[in-house]
């Protein structure tokens, strides 16, 4: 039972969860627009370090919307402590935006029947979008304030620690960090084409909720730099888990520039050049994972991204027929002077973690189900309790899938310790090509 409470409206506007116990009315999306434009510094004060910061975000919320013709029209519904508003598909944030040709664009395909159809939130408000809309995740402050932080403002004001960034005894020791001042740990298997022949790859995800700051478990498709088109790009899909949430959520991920990935990247519902098509939310939550077997259940999730059209699509897959989620336009990659417009030279799939704590500098969270596969252990051994990725398949420029034809399988050398992988093909179709990955990190992972 909830006590009934109104929040201060500013701070459902800025995106802060009503404490346990407590829930604040349901905001309409017109009602969370007129907060946004009457809001001011000082209702922020106290939580963001300065007024320029503030105002960009402001503009960052209200330029997205700046296309919604009749905001009092929008329906919407809650779900996972998430607002998801019905915009008409011809107004949503990347449509607008990126003032994409309207009458070229792949549309939403309302024959398309959503699961439980008469499901419901808890204010009586269907949890599904109907009549031409898509259901847009609500971009608030707080989502603002950290994509601000990871994209830069005008405030200047880093979300990443220079004592990560600059932390040169991790890099001596072999620890990846990132341009997005992360450390990272990856395990992966791959398929090349330095022709840039590959055209999309897909697996079945198994689904975990693994302890981590983040953790992840995705396919890649990356294009390589060529004389005409010189800057490296790349598309992912996938589940994360993020540090401070209880259940992973699903994501999708492209950078234009990997020399830049954090002023360059887009990522799910902080995304403005992803055309959403499908019924089905951007960046919800999971919310049941995979518990180890006997008796537990293994949690599946089949996704595909295919090249199609001049558009990198993202599709669920579920009984053998796929539901397309939405795209990037083919143009954000050939404008940035990248070759991932016309194809990818390399799909990998992988799981990984990262952390940019400066106070854990040698900490590695949890990877997968937090259980690694054994050196030379079978489908048999693994099975229920190791995390894995099946049916590895790619697509070439005809469009035909197949097995993935991997090289092996690879990780960061030094950290064989707290994390492992295992690949191998099954005749089997439900298996195909496949990898069990994962482990429980640590402390110093990298060292014996």
């Amino acid at each position: 039972m909830f006590t009934q409470l109104v929040l201060p409206s500013l701070f459902v506007g800025l995106g802060v969860t009503a404490a346990v116990g407590i829930r604040a009315d349901f905001h309409p999306f017109s009602k969370f627009l007129d907060e946004v434009k009457q809001s001011t510094y000082k209702d922020f004060s106290i939580d963001v370090p300065s007024e320029i910061l503030f105002l960009d975000a402001k503009q960052d919320v209200l330029s997205r919307y700046g296309g919604v013709l009749s905001p009092s029209n929008v329906k919407s519904f809650f779900v996972n402590d998430d607002y998801y508003d019905c915009i008409p598909f011809l107004e949503q944030p990347s449509v607008h935006l990126l003032k994409l040709a309207k009458e070229n664009l792949t549309k939403p395909d309302d024959s398309i029947t959503v699961p439980n159809p008469d499901a419901k939130d808890e204010f009586g408000n269907p949890l599904h979008c109907t009549n031409g809309t898509v259901p847009i995740a609500r971009f608030n402050f707080k989502k603002a304030f950290k994509r601000l932080r990871l994209t830069g403002s005008a405030s200047d004001t880093p979300l990443f620690p220079q004592s990560i960034t600059n932390n040169t005894q991790l890099t001596k020791r072999g620890i990846d960090i990132g341009k997005d001042g992360r450390k990272h740990i990856h395990v992966w298997t791959h398929e090349e084409d330095p022709s840039g022949g590959i055209t999309g790859a897909s697996s079945v995800l198994n689904v975990w909720n693994p302890k981590a700051f983040l953790s992840f478990s995705y396919i890649s498709l990356s294009a390589y730099p060529t004389a005409a088109r010189p800057t490296r790009q790349f598309v992912a899909a996938g589940w994360a888990k993020f540090s401070g949430e209880s259940k992973p959520k699903r994501f999708f991920y492209r950078v234009t520039n990997t020399n830049d990935p954090v002023a360059t990247g887009c990522y799910s519902d902080t995304c403005t050049d992803f055309v959403q098509v499908g019924p089905f939310p951007v960046g919800q939550t999971y919310t049941t994972t995979s518990t180890p077997t006997p008796p537990g259940t293994q949690i599946e999730e089949e996704l595909a991204l295919e090249l199609r059209s001049g558009e990198w699509r993202l599709y669920r897959v579920s009984g053998g027929s796929r539901t397309l989620v939405g795209y990037f336009p083919a143009s954000i990659f050939t404008s940035a002077s990248g070759a991932l417009g016309t194809g990818s030279g390399l799909a990998q799939w992988i799981g990984e973690v990262a952390d940019d704590r400066p106070d854990h500098p040698d900490v590695f969270g949890e990877m997968g189900s937090a259980v690694k596969p054994a050196p030379g252990s079978t489908r048999v051994d693994n099975y229920g309790k190791v995390a894995y990725q099946r049916r590895l398949s790619v697509s070439a420029s005809s469009g035909v899938w197949r097995n993935a034809n991997t090289v092996g399988a690879g990780s960061e050398d030094p950290f064989a310790k707290c994390y492992y992988i295992r690949k191998a093909e099954d005749q089997e179709l439900f298996w195909g090509v496949h990898i069990f990955f994962g482990g429980k990190g640590g402390v110093k992972c990298d060292e014996p």
